[in-house]
């Protein structure tokens, strides 16, 4: 019987993000700084983790096995499990980056001028 497969990723692909995503707001990072947020920040932040995990997950661990030779596609269970619980904090990081840092980065890259 075939595995049944939606946008990409096999049931225990999802069912292990799945998991990870309860690990993850079942054990808060900071629960001090959470008990200040209001309530509705508290769901909103939430909520946001939850997509920006799942879509890291989704669209990242091919990626991420197509650059990295030692990886196997046996390890892309464990590639969506590291994604789900770390994609809230790559996409943070990426939105916080300004414009001017990412040109100055690409330049630098490419050895181009200012």
């Amino acid at each position: 019987m075939p595995d049944f497969e939606f946008l990409g990723l096999a049931m225990k692909e999802w069912a292990a993000m799945a998991i990870a995503l309860v690990l993850k707001y079942l054990f808060p990072e900071d629960e001090e700084a959470l008990a200040k947020m209001s309530a509705r920040y508290r769901r909103r932040r939430a909520a946001f983790g939850l997509v920006a995990g799942v879509m890291c997950a989704i669209y990242g661990t091919d990626l991420i096995l197509h650059f990295n030779d030692r990886l196997t596609v046996e390890s892309r269970t464990v590639i969506i499990i590291v994604l789900t619980l770390g994609g809230e904090h790559l996409v943070r990081a990426v939105m916080s980056v300004s414009p001017d840092t990412l040109r100055e980065w690409l330049l630098a890259r490419l050895g181009g001028n200012k």
